[in-house]
């Protein structure tokens, strides 16, 4: 677990998750953007990373876990739209979402990962340290 509870709510301040819900939703988090990064951090290489790629790596987990947490965790990970729904003070209207993959990824995940370049498909996965001359 990369993203622990009290970095969730001491330091990326997200919406509050029941405790008993958090390891669920971190790991289902991490899944995803461990895919879109193409497995390029793994627990192995994440201290030698740099503070600053550390950080947006943790809190695009964080983003990815409020939005599951706003979301649904079905409605996230499966994009399972077909009914409205109301969680907390968000209604979402069900045939206005897209489904499948794009409804899984929070945007603010994107936007995040984007600035580290470890989403970019023309650096190779394995190396992480070489392909991206971080270490």
């Amino acid at each position: 677990m990369l993203v622990t509870p009290d970095y969730y709510n001491s330091t990326y301040m997200g919406e509050a998750v029941e405790p008993a819900a958090f390891p669920r939703l971190e790991l289902r988090a991490e899944e995803l953007v461990g895919r879109l990064t193409r497995g390029r951090v793994t627990e192995a290489n994440f201290d030698a990373l740099p503070t600053s790629l550390q950080n947006a790596y943790m809190d695009a987990i964080c983003a990815q876990i409020e939005y599951m947490q706003a979301m649904g965790i079905s409605v996230a990970t499966y994009g399972n739209t077909a009914q409205s729904f109301t969680v907390g003070k968000v209604r979402v209207d069900g045939s206005k979402l897209t489904t499948g993959a794009a409804s899984m990824v929070c945007p603010a995940v994107i936007a995040i990962l984007e600035q580290t370049g470890l989403m970019n498909p023309a650096i190779p996965a394995l190396g992480l340290c070489g392909g991206l001359g971080l270490c």
